[in-house]
């Protein structure tokens, strides 16, 4: 997958503690960044996401989720990306809970991206 971005960052935070503070943090990088915040529920808990682009990189932070939900989260929203990308079609006719990586994505975290990966 061709890209312009020099990389994509997740971070997690369990709780919504230094949110305000990490954003007048971030504030401060000014016309250098794209800022987003999109807040919501998850579970029944209040969640905060944060997404900045700087210097070409995508860093995303999101408060109110444990680092093993922030996995399943990017793995699922990944999967349901490359399954339409797929040219596989037993792959594209699947649900998103029937699919997964051929090879590990934690072990493999370069072939997430790959559409031949997942089955």
């Amino acid at each position: 997958m061709q890209t312009t971005e020099k990389g994509v960052y997740y971070f997690s935070k369990p709780t919504l503690a230094n949110a305000r503070e990490d954003l007048s943090q971030i504030k401060t990088l000014g016309s250098n960044s794209n800022l987003s915040i999109h807040e919501g529920k998850l579970s029944g808990k209040r969640i905060v996401d944060v997404r900045f682009y700087v210097e070409g990189s995508l860093i995303n932070i999101r408060y109110g989720v444990t680092t093993n939900e922030e996995m399943k989260r990017i793995y699922k929203h990944n999967l349901r990306k490359l399954s339409g990308k797929s040219s596989n079609r037993n792959t594209k006719s699947k649900s998103l809970e029937e699919l997964s990586y051929k090879r590990s994505a934690v072990s493999y975290p370069e072939l997430m991206q790959d559409p031949t990966n997942i089955v």
